[in-house]
């Protein structure tokens, strides 16, 4: 599992370093053109694709199922406190700390 948030984190800072291929990643993800993309969710829209669990991101998550679940896409509420398990997180980054600097690899997404 921590191999997976490890290649979600290093995506993350992957779309924090390139900005505008990150931008043009999402507009063609959510079918519309960069300017949208940058229109509704801001210009550093590319700083906010990371993967963490401060507590506004388990308040966001909690927000975003319970919307799920009113308009009947999950079939029982969810206790978002209660799934998440910070292991594969905190072994993702310590794993990712010991190797040192990450090496550059162009323009091309890490996924």
């Amino acid at each position: 599992m921590s191999r997976i948030v490890r290649r979600v984190l290093l995506a993350g800072q992957w779309a924090e370093d390139h900005r505008d291929e990150a931008i043009q990643y999402l507009a063609r993800e959510t079918g519309s053109a960069d300017r949208w993309v940058s229109l509704a969710y801001g210009n550093d829209a590319n700083t906010h694709l990371k993967t963490d669990l401060q507590e506004s991101s388990i308040e966001a998550l909690e927000d975003f199922t319970a919307f799920l679940f009113e308009h009947g896409f999950l079939p029982e509420e969810l206790d978002v406190r209660g799934w998440i398990d910070p292991r594969p997180l905190a072994a993702a980054r310590k794993f990712l700390s010991q190797q040192g600097p990450r090496p550059s690899r162009g323009a091309a997404a890490p996924i």
